[in-house]
């Protein structure tokens, strides 16, 4: 059995919720062990943990840090790249853990050219009744785009949110967008 078989199964094998201690779980250190490893079978694996609700929580948010930084390879780049934007919108769409989630709204700013992807940080961004931290990681990746018309639009919308208010106008004063009430 090859390196990567047996990390898979050894993280497959693993029964976290019977531990004494959760923390003592080795699926994040597994993770971790995977992410330099160049074989075709980690990403599929990736996903699966990722998107498996059930799956031991801190073994999903590794997996979101690995993928925000993932250096896609040549020819698969367009592929993997829609393959895990599109898995972390999901994330953010049907999870229930609020610490996952989070750490999907950081992920996706890597993956923002997804389809869809800034529709959804938008729609984030603008719930009032959406999460406070959340919400906040939504705007860092708005942030992080940049000077772009779509981002500069959701800024001025925010402009009007009693939360976003003053951290909108100090990003687009810093970009020097003229705000028109």
């Amino acid at each position: 059995m090859d390196n990567v078989s047996r990390l898979i199964n050894l993280f497959k094998s693993e029964d976290t919720s019977s531990l004494a201690n959760i923390a003592s779980s080795k699926k994040p250190q597994i993770i971790i062990e995977l992410e330099d490893i160049d074989d075709e079978r980690i990403l599929p694996f990736f996903l699966e943990v990722l998107l498996n609700e059930r799956e031991y929580d801190l073994a999903r948010i590794e997996t979101l840090q690995v993928l925000e930084v993932r250096n896609l390879s040549y020819p698969r780049v367009q592929e993997e790249y829609d393959q895990v934007g599109q898995a972390i919108k999901q994330v953010l769409v049907n999870s229930t853990d609020h610490d996952v989630r989070n750490y999907a709204a950081m992920a996706i700013a890597s993956y923002i050219e997804t389809e869809g992807a800034f529709d959804l940080v938008e729609g984030i961004l603008l719930d009032e009744n959406e999460d406070i931290d959340l919400r906040y990681n939504a705007f860092a990746v708005i942030e992080g785009m940049g000077l772009k018309d779509s981002s500069m639009e959701v800024l001025k919308k925010l402009t009007q949110d009693p939360e976003f208010n003053k951290p909108s106008l100090r990003l687009l004063n810093e970009w020097q967008v003229n705000v028109s009430k």
